[in-house]
């Protein structure tokens, strides 16, 4: 997997969170919309959150790509780092890129498929 992780030039100055704007760059993947990512100023006692714009994904595929995600960190532990997300995101858009979709569900999500 290779990540590019940049500031998000729309932070507002004076935030106390950290905005990031995440693309995956791998040639074995479908390209996928670039996620943000929002580092709380308290992290690693909360977590980062990921925010996917819902008009970027409306296809078939990109929702797959959602709901992997948001199953697989309801998985997560309490507080996870950014890189243990940004890990996540990967597997998810694996996921639904497979060529035989495998459902979500608690047992696929700990075997990491």
């Amino acid at each position: 997997m290779f990540l590019q992780v940049s500031l998000d030039p729309a932070q507002q100055n004076g935030s106390k969170c950290i905005q990031l704007i995440c693309w995956l760059d791998d040639r074995h993947l479908p390209c996928v919309p670039p996620v943000s990512v929002t580092v709380p100023s308290d992290y690693p006692l909360t977590p980062p959150r990921c925010v996917m714009a819902p008009h970027e994904y409306t296809t078939a595929f990109l929702s797959a790509v959602q709901k992997a995600l948001t199953a697989r960190t309801t998985k997560l532990p309490r507080c996870f780092s950014v890189s243990q997300l940004l890990d996540t995101w990967e597997m998810s858009v694996r996921q639904a890129s497979a060529p035989t979709q495998t459902p979500v569900s608690s047992a696929t999500v700990l075997m990491g498929l």
